[in-house]
């Protein structure tokens, strides 16, 4: 009888140290995840600037955080919409509150930090998108009568894709300032596998919906929904395919691969489309990629390769490209060569619009260049010039000597490969490719005029090359224009100063007037380009442009960043511009002997920037100084 209490006494004894244990645990994880979200929330405050125009935290602390289930469920399907309410409680004094610029181009509110933990203990990826765009929302008082609700739809922030236990912790900075009795919310799920059968209907009634904001099929991230949207892509429905991408495993890769070949031109499209953000491209845009399974290349390639035969879709010859760019081989050549056989002879039109972009080749010439671009840098090599293909493909292994000799190192941040590590082999300078750029400088079509622009060594002397470059300031197409401007910058090229300073003063277009404008500071006419731009600030669509290169290119100023206030009247842009005739009139001479005017200058007053109460540009520098202070 002794020994039996005394085991039950044990027993007593154990369970309640396990169960102290458990709750300190317990209490060291949600202290844990507190942390993160705080941290998650400073971030948003900073980003946001809301540090600077913070609340103070209520006072009495009487305010409640709380998580709501859509109709009090505590269990729910893989993949099933899951809209939770995130709702602020007053149960004293009303307080205020504010979420401005929270909704973003999402359709849920990105100020809201989520955290998920499965049943291991383990964090699940935040999957939110940090696009924004602005949003919706101001001063909001909070009172008992008056609660304030947040709502978010939890599988935008999570990739939930096994049944099990998953805890959720939310909390929004509410416009407060930092504050260990900043309230966090806190609920638990179940989540189970469906069926077959309920996946089905599942598909079924998600793809009906036009609503871009609603659980789309993007959100149906479990593998046992790949056989549903298979079906719905294969039978035509493009919006299958954005599920299918989302699928993190070899046989989803496989399927959009597959559907490169459907028959559906917009199945085939996304298909390509959503294919190129899985790939583990070299371009230094991309930080990284979602899922990728390397033995599917070569079918990708191949796929990639008839795709681009199709030349009445130019967003699906441009994916094709992409893809090629992305994991081609040397052997994908013909391919790519073909494609821009056929746009050297179906070139668009030349680029005469002021809305237009000029900046390089509009696709799918610029994703066809690209791809030409990293084939030969993977080995492949041009050594007759006959066609035009051949040509071009050329004037691009040109570019690639002159331009980028420098070894690149392998950047574990976008996973590229020692593959792509190839230093190109340089040409020899010789009449054979001061011919081809003599020829491709009068063909046809600005593609080439403009390839023949780019592979112009560096290193060439002399004048050789002025007369083209001369020549291209007056081609109808705005894009060679702009391309001969960084050519006159690169080479000093001072007999066309004047033609330069005439398309500040004239052109229309944006890009170009900025190339022109630095291309003219290059070759050291500091006065009279101020004082052509100095007029160009009574354009309602320059002003800004012109203003800021008054102070990067005339005064020779560089800040990390700048910002203004482009909301001026006709009135006001004129007296701004009258502000800077005054300051020419006074300085020209000192800037034409280089005098620099650096942002301490007494000359460098706050009027060359302000209307009444209105600064219309602000800089700043790298060493954390700014102007106007």
């Amino acid at each position: 009888m002794r020994n039996t209490v005394f085991a039950k006494l044990l027993l007593l004894v154990t369970c309640c140290l396990i169960s102290a244990a458990e709750e300190s645990q317990s209490a060291d994880s949600e202290s844990q995840v507190r942390q993160l979200l705080m941290d998650q929330i400073e971030k948003e405050r900073e980003q946001q600037h809301i540090v600077d125009r913070a609340l103070p935290i209520p006072d009495t602390g009487d305010f409640q955080l709380a998580l709501a289930l859509p109709d009090e469920r505590t269990s729910f399907e893989i993949g099933e919409p899951i809209e939770i309410t995130l709702r602020l409680t007053c149960l004293a004094e009303p307080f205020k509150i504010t979420h401005g610029w929270d909704y973003r181009a999402t359709g849920y509110p990105q100020r809201c930090k989520v955290i998920v933990i499965n049943e291991k203990g383990e964090i699940l990826k935040d999957y939110a998108t940090k696009y924004s765009m602005g949003g919706i929302g101001g001063e909001t008082t909070v009172s008992s009568d008056k609660p304030h609700e947040f709502k978010f739809p939890l599988l935008a922030h999570v990739n939930i894709t096994k049944s099990g236990t998953y805890h959720i912790y939310t909390s929004h900075d509410l416009g407060w300032q930092p504050s260990d009795r900043h309230p966090i919310a806190k609920t638990t799920v179940q989540i189970t596998r469906p069926s077959p059968e309920s996946a089905q209907r599942r598909v079924t009634e998600i793809l009906e919906k036009s609503d871009e904001y609603s659980d789309t099929a993007s959100r149906l991230r479990a593998p046992i929904y790949l056989p549903a949207l298979k079906k719905a892509a294969q039978s035509g429905n493009s919006k299958a395919v954005e599920g299918i991408t989302t699928i993190e495993n070899s046989d989803a890769m496989r399927a959009l691969v597959e559907l490169i070949d459907s028959n559906d031109r917009e199945v085939s499209k996304a298909a390509a489309q959503e294919l190129c953000r899985h790939l583990p491209t070299p371009s230094t845009y991309r930080h990284e990629y979602r899922y990728w399974d390397k033995t599917l290349n070569q079918r990708a390639i191949e796929a990639a390769c008839r795709l681009m035969e199709d030349h009445s879709n130019t967003e699906k010859v441009t994916y094709a490209a992409n893809i090629i760019h992305a994991i081609g081989s040397p052997e994908s050549m013909p391919a790519v060569s073909a494609a821009i056989a056929h746009w050297l002879e179906n070139t668009p039109p030349a680029r005469k619009n002021d809305d237009e972009w000029i900046g390089g080749l509009p696709n799918p010439l610029n994703a066809l260049q690209r791809a030409a671009s990293q084939l030969i840098k993977r080995g492949h090599r041009i050594d007759h010039w006959n066609s035009d293909a051949e040509l071009a493909l050329g004037l691009i292994q040109l570019r690639l000597a002159w331009f980028d000799k420098r070894q690149k190192k392998a950047d574990t941040t976008i996973r590229i490969t020692t593959e792509e590590q190839i230093d190109p082999v340089e040409p020899p300078i010789n009449e054979k490719w001061r011919s081809g750029i003599e020829r491709a400088i009068k063909h046809d079509s600005y593609l080439m005029r403009y390839l023949a622009l780019q592979a112009i060594p560096l290193n060439v002397k002399g004048n050789e090359f002025e007369d083209i470059a001369l020549a291209s300031l007056s081609d109808e197409d705005l894009g060679i224009k702009a391309e001969a401007c960084r050519l006159i910058a690169t080479h000093q090229y001072k007999a066309c100063l004047p033609h330069l300073l005439n398309i500040v003063q004239h052109t229309t277009h944006e890009y170009l007037f900025t190339q022109a404008a630095h291309s003219a500071s290059g070759l050291g006419v500091a006065s009279e380009l101020g004082i052509l731009l100095t007029e160009r600030l009574a354009d309602k669509e320059l002003h800004d442009e012109a203003l800021y290169l008054l102070f990067t290119t005339v005064l020779g100023w560089s800040p990390s960043s700048a910002g203004g206030n482009s909301n001026t009247t006709d009135e006001e842009r004129m007296t701004l511009r009258e502000t800077w005739r005054t300051f020419f009139q006074n300085y020209e001479d000192a800037l034409d002997e280089g005098k620099v005017l650096s942002p301490a200058a007494p000359e460098i007053t706050i009027d060359l920037v302000k209307l009444g109460d209105t600064i219309l540009f602000n800089c700043s520098f790298e060493d954390g100084t700014s102007w106007p202070k």
